[in-house]
C-alpha cells in the first residue's frame, strides 16, 4: 500500500560486523542497503582521510540522486567507565540522506550509560523515513514532513508531543527529569515530500495494522 513504512530487509547471518568508525558512503544513485558496528573511540589513521573531510561525522551514507536506503547500526559500547549523571558523555553523529527515495534507520545500543549519546539527522527529499530507535533513547526527537508523523504504541507510551506547528512535529522521548539538552539524545528526521514513521527497534518490522500504529500527528 503507498505510504506504508518500506519493508525490512533482515540479514540471514546475524553476527555483529567488525566494529569500525568515520564511515562515509556516498553515491551519485542507486540502493544503499548496509549494516554497520559502529565504535566511535575507534581511531582511523587521517592519512586515509582527505582534508576536506576532516570533520566527518561517525556515520554518513548518502545517494545524490535517487535510491532507497536501508542501514542497520549496532552502536558499540563505552570502552571507558559508567560516567556520572553531571559528567559529559561521548557523542555519534549519524547522517542519512537521500534526493529520492524511501529511508530506513535501524539503530541499536545498549542501556542509556553505556553508549554514546545520538546525534542523528534522517532525510528524504522524497519518500517515506522510518526511524527504528533503541529503547534506551532519551531526548528530543525533531521531525519535520509534508505528511503526518505516524508513532507506534510502544514507543507513544515514552513520548510526548511538544510542539506541533506546520509541518514541524518535536517531541520528547524517554524519561528526561533533569534536563540538559547537550546531555541528551537529538535525533532529526525530515521527509521533505512524505510521512515519518517512528518506532522502537524490537518493534515488528511488518507493515501496519490496525492497533500497532496508533499516534498519528499531522494530515
Amino acid at each position: 500500500m503507498a505510504g506504508d513504512p518500506p519493508p525490512y530487509y533482515q540479514e540471514a547471518n546475524k553476527t555483529l560486523k567488525t566494529p569500525s568508525n568515520l564511515i562515509r558512503i556516498i553515491r551519485d544513485k542507486g540502493e544503499i542497503r548496509e549494516r554497520f558496528t559502529l565504535d566511535a573511540s575507534i581511531c582511523i589513521s587521517e592519512d586515509i582521510i582527505k582534508d576536506s573531510e576532516k570533520d566527518r561525522k561517525n556515520l554518513c551514507v548518502k545517494t545524490k540522486g535517487e535510491g532507497e536506503i536501508d542501514i542497520d547500526v549496532n552502536i558499540a559500547e563505552n570502552k571507558e567507565p559508567i560516567p556520572s549523571p553531571t559528567s559529559d558523555r561521548k557523542e555519534v553523529t549519524i547522517d542519512v540522506e537521500t534526493f529520492k527515495g524511501d529511508v530506513s534507520l535501524r539503530l541499536h545500543a545498549s542501556s542509556p550509560n553505556t553508549r554514546p549519546l545520538l546525534r542523528v539527522n534522517v532525510t528524504s527529499g522524497s519518500g517515506i523515513v522510518v526511524l527504528s530507535i533503541p529503547r534506551s533513547t532519551a531526548g528530543v526527537i525533531e521531525t519535520t514532513s509534508t505528511g503526518p508523523v505516524i508513532v507506534s504504541d510502544k514507543l507513544t507510551q515514552m513520548t510526548n508531543i511538544v510542539t506541533e506547528e506546520g509541518r514541524n512535529r518535536n517531541f520528547i522521548v524517554g524519561v528526561v527529569d533533569k534536563w540538559n539538552k547537550e546531555q541528551k539524545d537529538q535525533l532529526t528526521v525530515t521527509a521533505k515530500h512524505g510521512r515519518v514513521y517512528l518506532r522502537y527497534d524490537d518493534e515488528s518490522n511488518e507493515k501496519p495494522e490496525v492497533g500497532f500504529w496508533t499516534r498519528v500527528f499531522g494530515n
